[in-house]
């Protein structure tokens, strides 16, 4: 993406609490983020930000786990995500156009093509030609064959609550994901798919049967994604309950607040100036002796 809505007013209130150095930390993450599309590795997050010093560090630390979430060795951030996925067929579309040549021209003769002689027919570059007036916020490209546009009011169901529309439908989150995935065709008011996300089917759901979908080379991959979960969730009602797994000793390393938890457990906390890498190993170390006194116990 070479464009993404930034609200000034929203942004300030949520960051009045970080320093000068954070706020461009801060900046600088969302760039990269919208820029590649894709979240941050947690091993190059200094490299995208172009952290150098402890100071600098620190501070994209202190904004990853503030603003971000950790997801393994990925930090992601929601919004951003929600943008990207939204954006992704205005950004489809554009492309194709290029492909083709661009745009269409007005017919001769059409009504907002600018006759001769006209006094409003200024020559290109000229400063004075008028100029439509631009959305704050790109307007996305119109699907009559898959319905994206609600019937009440003609709003989209993922309208930005910042932008004035209503906060987005589980619909319309999940259909953007999944266009954001490459699904082509998602239609947010088929009816299996609202049965199916009714009952409660959820974007990691969805998202899951992807890769089958896209490997199958369906004609209709929205479509045959919808029967391929219909069925996996009729086999899993069938076949009935699975039996509960035991709890992972070490799920508590999954999350940056897991890590906090455990580590108010074993009475650590961060020392001043300790990057989050060496707090994670100091907490480990501390967990493994502690495990270690409660095996030779038992």
């Amino acid at each position: 993406m070479n464009y993404y809505p930034r609200y000034p007013g929203d942004y300030l209130a949520k960051t009045l609490d970080l320093t000068m150095v954070e706020d461009g930390a801060y900046t600088r993450l969302l760039d990269w983020y919208y820029s590649n599309e894709r979240p941050i590795t947690h091993e190059r997050r200094y490299v995208v930000s172009r952290a150098t010093t402890s100071s600098e560090r620190q501070a994209v630390d202190t904004v990853l786990t503030t603003f971000f979430e950790r997801d393994g060795e990925f930090w992601r951030h929601e919004r951003a995500d929600e943008e990207i996925a939204k954006a992704a067929p205005r950004i489809q579309s554009a492309k194709s156009n290029g492909s083709k040549g661009g745009r269409p021209k007005n017919p001769v003769g059409s009504p907002t093509e600018n006759p001769v002689g006209s006094k409003n027919r200024n020559p290109a570059g000229n400063p004075d030609e008028t100029q439509p007036q631009s959305s704050p916020e790109p307007t996305p490209e119109s699907n009559t064959e898959n319905h994206h546009e609600q019937q009440s009011g003609g709003r989209w169901d993922d309208d930005p609550p910042e932008a004035g529309g209503m906060p987005p439908t589980a619909y319309g989150a999940i259909t953007r994901r999944l266009m954001a995935a490459g699904i082509a065709r998602v239609n947010p008011g088929h009816l299996g798919f609202k049965a199916l996300v009714d009952a409660g089917a959820t974007a990691e759901d969805f998202l899951a049967y992807v890769p089958q979908t896209l490997d199958a080379k369906p004609r209709d991959p929205f479509k045959y994604l919808i029967g391929t979960l219909e069925g996996e969730r009729r086999r899993l009602a069938e076949a009935g309950p699975i039996p509960s797994k035991p709890e992972d000793p070490m799920s508590w390393r999954k999350t940056f607040d897991g890590v906090q938890r455990r580590a108010a457990e074993l009475g650590l906390s961060p020392k001043p100036g300790e990057m989050l890498p060496d707090f994670e190993r100091r907490v480990l170390t501390a967990h493994q002796r502690a495990a270690g006194r409660q095996g030779a116990a038992a």
